[in-house]
């Protein structure tokens, strides 16, 4: 029993994350790419057409089709890749053109089409050609000045990259070890058995090879039930897309789960010893070292389960509370940012140029936004590093910020020559520090290229709000579009501050945001720097993180309910596994009138120590981030006992009358 448990557990797991791993690295390389090349710049020696030109001319040269990969948003909010293809016709191994692409999820939705004019020829390019080819085209690359690098997609590769996205690692290990329980207690618990067959005899080796045999066949028969069972299931999921790659895949696992068990029912049952073989015959229950080792692996398993249930919440969680600022987006959907087309050589040619378009939103308020948090040190709340955001008065009349009595804080409220600090009530910073801080970076404004600066000029106000505000910052490149309780420093409207460096710097990171999209194409166009942007909303920006955080949580939670389903299997075992052993003694008991309580309340309060004393280690190691996580903690382990305790009292009404006799 528990040994057919423990199989039929592991190909479940097995076939569960392969789907998992099939999905995550279908949504993350094209279906059949076996080399990637990817170009980080273009350099100053060829244009962006230039270098398509070259790109699409060695390729077909060297025979070689290029798969151009874009994500975007369709308006309605659904993720969306965009195929384009450099030379066509050539690879067989990527899908044509002629049909719609077998997407194996159904999160994100992949199609084809041409590259947009004037796209930027940087990004990720993939094909199933040779990796010299490829290697030859990058060469050709790096000798016209572009920084080109090259890497093979193998399927070790793409099972690192979805280890890295989801928690595999410890899933497996986890189902490793349950499975491992249940095999060296199937083997144990055949040792009467075995001994019998040896009296009448049958050799050893051939006991110890039949146990393999039948475990290497039942899993076989388990993988294949469950790969014939999963045939409706993804037939109404994607209609079957992708399915010999699922299923070679899961073959793979099935056949990994079949081998491990095989290994260990040999180890087990060629080291058992004669002594122990004796103790059968007798009656004896196996050693009571046999019970700790089933604890301590529960024990291992349950840890583990918690490291993935702490990983797949920290990864899931931003989505959720992105999802909860739909209302703050909704209001900047008519915000502009810009997404650079140039070399870094070029950037700095027009840092000028860039950095007067960044001051009119200064100036003129209306027309944009300023949010720029640091890019420093996590710690502290200086205006480069730790818990800070620079803004200007354009960000209180967009977001709410309390002050003192909860009123709320309005650009007439402040000095227009000042530099005013909203300094969130108990962080530990004395506010003569946090000042000096601000004096200094106004200093250093000041010695840079740009505007003249005269920090003389420039006083600082401040005032203490109330602690616990979290405050919207509009960033699309981080995991969170918030922060809590910031120290924000509001731009003054009448004085010159910021460095050419500083505002281009922060245009490049999406801290700059124009609101009046007309003035912005006429301010590029007559300063000639209209080629080297593209406008993006700011709305469709936030529509794609999220999108991509949404698939990231589907597999949080998809490998957080397999890791809370390998917890209460691996309990079911333990459960099992202590009813089995101790099937006899429970059973002269119950016959001489002992309850449940006397046969299971032992084992159950040796499993809830066992529970709370790894919950309180992952507790105080501050495994869980959130309140969340350490709920969903809290009841993976509360489900596991109450699965031991269940399983034991289901055990124990299935008392045979020949228990006497069995060990």
């Amino acid at each position: 029993m528990v040994l057919k448990l423990s199989l039929a557990a592991a190909v479940l797991t097995a076939l569960l994350g392969a789907f998992l791993v099939v999905r995550t690295s279908d949504e993350a390389m094209v279906r059949g790419a076996t080399v990637a090349m990817i170009v980080w710049d273009i350099g100053d020696e060829l244009s962006r057409e230039q270098v398509q030109e070259e790109i699409a001319g060695t390729a077909a040269r060297e025979g070689l089709s290029l798969y151009r990969s874009i994500d975007s948003v369709t308006p309605s909010g659904r993720a969306t890749r965009t195929l384009t293809v450099i030379n066509p016709g050539t690879d067989q191994g990527l899908p044509g053109l002629a049909e719609p692409y077998p997407s194996f999820g159904r999160s994100l939705e992949t199609r084809f089409g041409p590259l947009a004019a004037g796209s930027s020829p940087t990004g990720t390019y993939v094909s199933s050609g040779s990796a010299q080819a490829a290697d030859e085209l990058a060469t050709t690359l790096r000798d016209r000045g572009v920084t080109v690098s090259t890497r093979r997609v193998s399927p070790a590769a793409l099972a690192l990259f979805t280890a890295e996205v989801v928690p595999l690692a410890p899933l497996a290990l986890a189902a490793v070890l349950s499975l491992v329980l249940g095999c060296v207690h199937s083997t144990v618990g055949f040792r009467r058995r075995d001994t019998i067959r040896e009296v009448h005899g049958m050799t050893r080796g051939r006991i110890v090879v039949g146990h393999a045999a039948r475990c290497l066949a039942t899993t076989f028969l388990f993988g294949a039930i469950g790969l014939v069972a999963s045939v409706p299931a993804l037939a109404a999921y994607n209609g079957l897309a992708q399915f010999g790659r699922f299923a070679v895949t899961a073959g793979v696992a099935v056949g990994a789960v079949a081998v491990t068990a095989a290994m260990v029912v040999l180890l087990t049952a060629a080291r058992r010893s004669r002594v122990q073989n004796a103790e059968a015959i007798a009656g004896r229950r196996p050693l009571r070292r046999l019970a700790v080792f089933a604890g301590a692996t529960h024990a291992v398993a349950l840890g583990l389960v918690l490291i993935v249930l702490a990983s797949a919440t920290a990864s899931g969680l931003p989505a959720l509370q992105n999802r909860a600022d739909d209302s703050s987006w909704s209001s900047a959907e008519d915000f502009t940012s810009l997404t650079f087309r140039i070399s870094n050589t070029e950037l700095d040619r027009d840092t000028a140029a860039f950095a007067d378009i960044g001051r009119h939103v200064i100036a003129q308020p209306r027309d944009g936004l300023i949010v720029a948090g640091s890019e420093g040190e996590p710690e502290g709340y200086g205006p480069e590093v730790g818990n800070s955001l620079i803004v200007n008065t354009r960000y209180l009349d967009e977001q709410e910020v309390l002050g003192r009595g909860g009123r709320r804080v309005l650009p007439s409220d402040l000095r227009p020559q000042a530099l005013t600090l909203l300094i969130s009530e108990g962080i530990p910073v004395e506010v003569d520090t946090l000042v000096r801080q601000y004096q200094r970076w106004i200093l250093f404004q000041a010695e840079l290229p740009g505007r003249e600066v005269h920090p003389e000029r420039i006083p600082i106000d401040y005032q203490v709000v109330p602690a616990g505000q979290s405050l919207f910052t509009y960033a699309t490149s981080e995991p969170t579009s918030r922060q809590l309780s910031p120290v924000v420093a509001i731009l003054p409207t009448s004085n010159p501050l910021l460095s050419d460096d500083w505002i281009t710097s922060n245009m490049t990171r999406g801290g700059v945001l124009f609101g009046n999209s007309s003035w912005l194409r006429t301010g590029l166009s007559d300063a000639e720097l209209g080629s080297s942007v593209l406008l993006n909303r700011v709305g469709d920006l936030a529509a794609l993180r999220l999108a991509d955080q949404e698939r990231t949580l589907r597999a949080s939670a998809f490998s957080g309910a397999l890791a809370a389903l390998v917890a209460l299997l691996a309990a079911a075992l333990l459960a099992t596994s202590i009813a089995e052993r101790n099937r006899r003694r429970d059973f002269l008991r119950h016959v001489h009138g002992y309850g449940f309580a006397t046969t299971a309340l032992a084992p159950i309060a040796v499993v809830a120590a066992s529970n709370t004393a790894v919950l309180a280690l992952a507790t105080t190691a501050q495994l869980f981030e959130s309140p969340l996580a350490q709920a969903l903690a809290n009841a993976v382990v509360a489900a596991d006992l109450v699965v031991v305790g269940v399983l034991l009292a289901f055990q124990r009404r299935r008392f045979r009358t020949d228990t006497i006799t069995n060990s």
